[in-house]
């Protein structure tokens, strides 16, 4: 395998993938959005933020599910839809779309999934109007989500003993549930949060934090410049980053312009 070192062409094969996905969403009339830093990326930078190494997107639950319906009936030479209900070794609460012609590897958590290089597509649910039923339901998620988290750690140094030692104490009283009834439960309660239309909603699997935002910011889309392509984003920009970010106009010290993920890429043989 040849190990992908420079960042350029780990972005160009992300950047290929959601070019494909733009290309299955506008066909289709499926509705998607630059999620997260890839949508501050393009309103801040016209591109990636200049540290970033990856790129989401979002879906309002019904196209999401549709695309993935059509990314199963699709045979593609590479490109390859992941979810936790159909994908052995696949155990997050969303789908990706990974390139098979590629794979990584990130220290602690492994590969069981076999995923190549991918951009990750999160499903957007409405959320009951209720605040005090909107705590209970965040609540519900991230108890669950903090559990799958706890299952992936390993154990390492700079953790400290205390805290190593209390995720080891969680992982044995936890041994019987796996991570994939955890995410199939979490996106089984997102799924469910509100089955007529709210007011409010999120991207409840994982997101940012879990950030409840009015659904009109989910219901209205433009183009948006995004290094030398276009994609689709959200037209209430403003209200969307600041929902997530607070002062998203300002930069991170020097320090913090750093990637969060520490994986490796390769290309296949």
């Amino acid at each position: 395998m040849r190990q992908i070192t420079d960042i350029d062409e780990l972005r160009h094969i992300q950047l290929d993938i959601l070019s494909f996905v733009d290309r299955i969403c506008r066909d289709n009339g499926i509705i998607y959005s630059l999620a997260g830093g890839s949508m501050l990326g393009a309103v801040r930078h016209k591109g990636y933020i200049p540290w970033d190494d990856d790129i989401d997107i979002f879906m309002p639950r019904k196209d999401y599910e549709l695309f993935i319906g059509l990314m199963k009936k699709l045979s593609h030479p590479y490109y390859r839809i992941l979810t936790t209900y159909d994908t052995p070794g696949f155990c997050q609460p969303y789908a990706n779309i990974s390139d098979d012609r590629t794979i990584v590897e990130e220290p602690g958590i492994g590969n069981e999934a076999k995923e190549g290089v991918n951009i990750d597509i999160f499903p957007v649910d409405f959320v009951p109007e209720d605040e005090y039923v909107q705590k209970k339901i965040v609540g519900k998620i991230l108890l669950l989500r903090n559990l799958f988290i706890i299952k992936g750690l390993k154990w390492d140094s700079r953790r400290g003993l205390l805290k190593n030692l209390l995720a080891f104490i969680c992982q044995i009283l936890t041994f019987p549930i796996s991570r994939k009834w955890l995410s199939v439960k979490m996106d089984s309660i997102s799924s469910r949060a509100e089955s007529n239309y709210s007011k409010k909603s999120a991207v409840l699997v994982w997101g940012n934090g879990i950030k409840i935002m009015n659904t009109y910011i989910y219901e209205n889309y433009q183009d948006w410049p995004f290094e030398n392509n276009v994609f689709r984003g959200v037209v209430d920009y403003s209200s969307y980053l600041s929902s997530l970010y607070g002062n998203w106009r300002a930069l991170p010290p020097k320090d913090k312009q750093v990637s969060h993920h520490k994986f490796t890429a390769y290309w296949k043989d």
